[in-house]
């Protein structure tokens, strides 16, 4: 078996460099596109659970006392379960009302949580809480109930990010092997085409070589005889 040319070497170590960065690029921009429309439709998810609860528990911010905790905790556990989110209604002043019984832990005040400031300014609110000891990352989704100038409070609604995201696993890995493969079937074709457009490149450098070292040329190119 001949030895590849060296000229061929380096057309095809650059090919392989060449396919190696663009697949590289493509499947982290493809993972970056994939991570976004999962965050994109769980906010999606979360805007419309914490729109209808607000107006399902508006009587319970505007009558508190008429309601009674009793109450509204009953019916927050109700739309909990429906859902399958953790809910917590929050007072103007940032202190948790109502929580269900699957809402996060730390909710002894959220006040300078970003979701709340977020729904204070402009209704409606978003933030993501990392929680290290159990490695979770969970969006929070807040709204607004009342004015600006005077709102009654809020209603917070809460989703793990990780179980969208480990959904995404398998797909990724899926992805991932088919772009390996398909590198792979590039690289071997371009290897077993190449050597037939290098061949004839190779043949006139060598000829090349020894017209300028004074050699013979070689019979493919002497003038056909009659």
């Amino acid at each position: 078996m001949k030895r590849p040319s060296p000229l061929f070497l380096k057309v095809l170590l650059a090919y392989v460099v060449i396919t190696a960065i663009t697949t590289s690029v493509f499947v982290l921009i493809l993972f970056q596109k994939l991570n976004g429309i999962v965050e994109d439709q769980t906010r999606q998810r979360l805007h419309q659970a914490a729109v209808a609860i607000r107006a399902q528990l508006y009587d319970v911010f505007e009558h508190p006392m008429e309601v009674g905790v009793a109450d509204a905790d009953r019916l927050v556990q109700r739309l909990s379960r429906e859902l399958s989110m953790p809910i917590t209604l929050v007072l103007h002043n940032g202190a948790p009302f109502v929580a269900s019984d699957t809402d996060p832990e730390g909710l002894s005040n959220l006040k300078s949580a970003a979701e709340i400031n977020g729904a204070r300014t402009s209704e409606q609110g978003i933030g993501v809480s990392e929680y290290i000891h159990d490695h979770r990352s969970v969006m929070n989704y807040a709204v607004r109930v009342g004015d600006r100038q005077q709102p009654l409070g809020y209603v917070r609604v809460s989703l793990p990010l990780d179980v969208a995201r480990g959904q995404l696993s398998s797909l990724k890995q899926i992805i991932l092997w088919s772009a390996f493969s398909v590198a792979i079937v590039s690289i071997a074709i371009t290897y077993l085409l190449g050597k037939r457009w290098i061949q004839p490149i190779d043949e006139l450098s060598s000829a090349a070589r020894m017209f300028s070292e004074g050699a013979q040329a070689p019979n493919m190119f002497d003038s056909p005889r009659e």
